[in-house]
């Protein structure tokens, strides 16, 4: 029987290359995300089974709706990936409640409703969870004062759960990437010559003259889901290109 692996935010960037690595060996994957023509797009390059199933994590109502579709299809899931996150930058002066409450809607109370949706599966597989954070849950930048306090109430959330599931066999640990070039920042695969410049800044900022690639995370999440990381849990990880490491920001 094949294992299978629920992942948000699944249409593209991170969530699409971790898709298409748990597909590759051989995992069923079920694709989560808004947009439904996207994630049709992902499931036709996937080269294993797959399901997909549409649902905006910012509001419980469509969770719920999820975890019904997922019983029925008699899911028998042993690894969730809550990578689907909204990044909304902004001064404080500038910020509104409906920023900071739609950034914790999706980037903790999402991860934390889906959780608990397939908690039973989790538990019955022995299985793990891996929620995708930020480091700027770990060192914030300025104009990012929602978005990282809500990865860095991920990150407690993350520690918090792997106390409390350690005892049912479930491993809890989040993956925490730096600056990775995906579809949620303007300049990504942009052809414009200043945003070509502005892709080589940022490589020049990192020790490794990189900046990240969704494959370079979703390596990281494969090996936090699976059995190459036995034990380990609440463990928060960078996967950064080193720029933690130093006094620039990105």
């Amino acid at each position: 029987m094949k294992k299978e692996v629920l992942i948000t935010g699944a249409s593209s960037g991170i969530g699409k290359s971790i898709a298409q690595l748990f597909s590759k060996n051989g995992w069923l994957v079920y694709l989560v995300a808004r947009d439904k023509t996207k994630l049709e797009k992902v499931q036709s390059e996937l080269s294993a089974s797959s399901h997909v199933l549409s649902c905006d994590l910012g509001v419980p109502e469509q969770i719920q709706t999820l975890c019904s579709q997922l019983d029925g299809l008699k899911s028998n899931i042993s690894v969730l990936v809550n990578n689907a996150g909204i990044y909304q930058p902004s001064l404080f002066e500038n910020e509104t409640e409906q920023n900071w409450n739609a950034q914790f809607a999706t980037n903790l109370f999402g991860p934390v409703l889906l959780t608990r949706g397939v908690w039973k599966q989790l538990v019955h597989n022995k299985g793990a969870v891996v929620n995708v954070s930020s480091t700027l849950g770990l060192r914030p930048i300025e104009k990012t004062g929602a978005y990282s306090a809500s990865k860095a109430a991920l990150n407690s959330w993350t520690q918090t759960l792997a106390l409390e599931a350690g005892p049912e066999g479930v491993r809890v640990n989040a993956v925490c990437p730096g600056l990775v070039d995906t579809p949620i920042h303007f300049f990504h695969q942009s052809e414009k010559i200043e945003h070509k410049a502005i892709r080589q800044q940022l490589d020049k900022m990192q020790p490794l003259k990189r900046m990240g690639a969704g494959d370079d995370i979703a390596k990281a999440v494969y090996f936090a889901a699976t059995d190459e990381s036995s034990w380990m849990t609440g463990a928060l990880i960078p996967v950064d290109g080193g720029i933690s490491l130093t006094t620039r920001d990105p």
